[in-house]
This record gives structure tokens, sequence and C-alpha cells, in this order.
């Protein structure tokens, strides 16, 4: 997956999370069609299709070109090794069955996007993986 995929599944994660409502029948079933390792720049057309979903992507995909603009001009400052550590702990929360690190984002996000409600399942394990996406 090419650092522009990267950007887009983190931003579209994001947009999940913060959807009050699930994700259309129709918008559901493309979602569940998409092969994230190989599709991910699909997610950005599919965001287009709602409004909501497609106004949290825009500032969720900002938001990563800024840090990523900034983490380009020198060293990243943010991530303690305690706060890693914590969160390299979590695994098999909720319907994901695999561990939560942004190594596996791909595969993450495969399993949300084959749920029934991807909107619930990405809400379900944010907190946990929130670190992976930004």
């Amino acid at each position: 997956m090419n650092s522009l995929d990267t950007v887009t599944l983190k931003a579209f994660l994001t947009a999940l999370a913060k959807m009050p409502h699930p994700l259309a029948a129709q918008l559901q079933n493309q979602l569940n069609q998409i092969t994230i390792a190989t599709e991910a720049g699909k997610l950005h057309n599919l965001a287009k299709k709602d409004e909501t979903l497609n106004t949290a992507y825009k500032v969720a995909r900002q938001q990563l070109q800024n840090r990523e603009s900034v983490r380009a001009k020198g060293p990243i400052i943010n991530d303690s090794e305690a706060d890693r550590n914590d969160n390299a702990e979590i695994h098999n929360f909720s319907r994901v069955s695999i561990p939560l690190t942004e190594e596996n984002l791909p595969e993450i996000a495969q399993e949300v996007a084959q749920s029934d409600d991807s909107v619930k399942a990405m809400q379900e394990i944010y907190d946990k993986i929130k670190y992976c996406l930004c």
C-alpha cells in the first residue's frame, strides 16, 4: 500500500468513526465489496457518496496531510513509548480479530469494511486504534 492509499485509508476510517448514523444500505454494500489492500483508493470516491461521511473524510484527510507535511520537515515528537506499549497490548477488541497495530491497519480496515454495519464496527474500536490513524 502506497503512502497516498494509507492517507486515504486512515482518513476514511476516521470519518467512519465520526458518523452519527450507519451508512445507507447501498453504500455499505459497495464498501463490503472493496478489497482494502489493493483498492484503498476507491474509498475516496465512496466517501463522496454521503455528505456527512465526505465532510468528515475531508477534515480527517486534511489533518493527516498537514501532519505528514510537518513530519517531512523534522522528527516526530509526539508518540511516547508508554503510549505505544499500552496500545500494543490491545488485541481482539470487539469484532476485529487481529492485533490493533499500524502494520495491520489494512487488515483491520478490511474487517471493518466487511461488517454489516461498518460505522458501528469502527466506532467500537476507534479509541483503541486512533493512534494508528494519525
